[in-house]
């Protein structure tokens, strides 16, 4: 679970913001409800590689703000599901990670 928030923490602090353009949508039943995914345009034009996770199915041309990774290693998420507050907590618990082991097996700066 830890890897995740500080992916999206990663992201939401260091990713392009931008308004992305839906060019094809799609939704399929899922155990416990449905899972939909929309492919969009970059305001360039380009279409972003990864597919989106979205909340409903949405209509060509119909807009998402969308944060991207420019590194390419996260992928891209909705603006809008992002917690800014996700990087600090999780840089916080690995600075005390650290020092625990430093204490543990006798390392110092």
């Amino acid at each position: 679970m830890s890897v995740g928030v500080t992916a999206v923490g990663y992201v939401a602090a260091t990713g392009d913001r931008y308004r992305a353009i839906a060019v094809s949508s799609e939704c399929h039943r899922v155990k416990g409800g449905t899972a939909c995914t929309a492919r969009v345009d970059r305001p360039d034009g380009t279409l972003l590689v990864d597919d989106l996770s979205v909340k409903s199915r949405m209509k060509t041309g119909e807009k998402v703000d969308v944060v991207e990774d420019r590194a390419g290693i996260v992928a891209p998420h909705r603006a809008d599901v992002l917690d800014p507050d996700a990087l600090p907590v999780d840089l916080a618990l690995l600075a005390a990670s650290a020092a625990l082991l430093a204490g543990l097996f006798g390392w110092s700066a």
